[in-house]
């Protein structure tokens, strides 16, 4: 509530004896009694009016301005120039949090890839990586560690070898999009010079096709 009196409006404490009146009540004071000192007075609703903040402004000076038909104030602040030090404090506030948005997405895209598969599984891969990537090389090399998960699986040798390979490949294809993912949008946020150009970074991991 802003306090209007005399044509002008000002931000001052609404009297502890008003406190519980209704709001219509408040619109006109002449009511009052005299010794209060505010037959001339009243508390009207405020209306914001600031809009968005353009970029490199930063608030100023509050604005009250008096709508006698709709018995409402006005509230804007001004938007004045950011110095040159004050954008530059802006952006590297904001940076840091855009660095660790983007590489808290980065590690979920790469979660999703391997969420179906337990923690010690996966630190077979780069066994199975290299006896594959052997095989692809020479169909007549030996596979100790594949050959055993093979026997043990019940499949033929040669298929537990296509089907890693087609996984390794198309693991490689997808950590590779991500990780280049990430470092481009890396250097997206270290090469901005504004808030607004750190806010209109997208950060997306969608994989091609996906």
């Amino acid at each position: 509530m802003i306090k209007v009196k005399d044509g002008v409006a000002s931000r001052e404490p609404l009297p502890e004896a008003l406190r519980d009146n209704a709001l219509e009540s408040l619109l006109d004071l002449s009511w009052t009694w005299e010794g209060l000192g505010l037959q001339d007075a009243a508390w009207w609703p405020e209306e914001n009016t600031e809009g968005e903040l353009a970029s490199g402004k930063k608030w100023g000076a509050e604005v009250l301005t008096i709508d006698a038909t709709r018995k409402v104030v006005k509230v804007a602040r001004k938007q004045v120039n950011m110095t040159t030090a004050e954008i530059s404090q802006a952006v590297e506030s904001i940076r840091p949090m855009r660095i660790a948005e983007n590489n808290q997405a980065y590690e979920a895209a790469i979660g999703l890839m391997t969420q179906d598969y337990p923690a010690a599984e996966i630190t077979t891969w780069e066994r199975q990586r290299a006896e594959v990537v052997a095989w692809a090389a020479d169909s007549t090399v030996e596979t100790p560690w594949i050959t055993i998960a093979a026997q043990v699986r019940g499949i033929d040798r040669d298929e537990y070898l296509a089907r890693t390979l087609a996984k390794v490949t198309a693991f490689a294809q997808a950590s590779a999009f991500l990780t280049g993912r990430r470092q481009y949008l890396g250097d997206m946020i270290a090469a901005a010079t504004t808030a607004d150009q750190l806010a209109a970074i997208t950060i997306d991991y969608t994989l091609p096709g996906a």
